[in-house]
C-alpha cells in the first residue's frame, strides 16, 4: 500500500492547493493532507479553522484524510508509514526552497521520497497571501478557493 502525505500551512487552503492534493491522491492508495504548525509563522486562521477548511475542501477525495502535526513532517510520515511526501511547485523559487527541505528530510528519513508536482498554469500565480490581499481589498475570491469554504474565509475578513 502506497501511503503519502501532502503537507502545508493551508492558511487558507485554495484551489491551487486542491489541485496538487487531487493529483497526489491519484498517485497513492492513502493520502494524508497534513496541516502543519510552524512556530515561526504567523497564521491568519486558527489551527481549527485551517483543519476545518482542509477537511471540507477534501471531502470529495475518497482516499484522503486531513490531519495536523506540531512536529516534523518526516516524523508524522514515519508514524503513519508514509514513504512519499508530495509537494506542489509553482515556480523556480518554490523549487529551490522545496529541494532544500527535501534534502533535509532525506537526511532524517532516508526511507521517504519527496516528489514534486507542478501546478498548472491556471494556478501557478495563486498563494494564500494573494487570497488575503484580495479579501482586504474586498475583491472576489470565489474562483480561487473551494466553494465549500468561502463563507469561513469571508467571515474571518469581514
Amino acid at each position: 500500500m502506497r501511503i503519502a502525505i501532502c503537507p502545508g500551512s493551508f492558511d487558507p487552503i485554495h484551489n491551487g492547493h486542491l489541485e496538487i492534493i487531487e493529483k497526489a491522491a491519484k498517485l497513492c492508495d492513502k493520502l494524508y493532507v497534513l496541516v502543519a504548525i510552524n512556530e515561526h509563522k504567523h497564521y491568519d486562521f486558527s489551527l481549527d479553522e485551517r483543519l476545518e477548511m482542509a477537511k471540507l475542501a477534501c471531502l470529495h477525495i475518497k482516499n484522503c484524510e486531513v490531519k495536523m502535526t506540531k512536529g516534523l513532517t518526516v516524523d508524522f510520515a514515519n508514524s503513519v508509514e508514509a514513504t512519499i511526501i508530495y509537494k506542489g511547485i509553482r515556480n523556480k523559487d518554490d523549487l529551490l526552497y522545496e529541494e532544500e527541505m527535501a534534502n533535509e528530510n532525506k537526511k532524517m528519513a532516508p526511507n521517504i521520497e519527496t516528489i514534486f508536482i507542478n501546478a498548472s498554469e491556471k494556478y501557478a500565480f495563486l498563494s494564500s497571501t494573494l487570497i488575503k490581499k484580495k479579501l482586504m481589498h474586498k475583491e472576489d475570491i470565489s474562483s480561487l478557493v473551494p466553494k465549500s469554504i468561502i463563507n469561513i474565509i469571508k467571515k474571518r475578513f469581514n
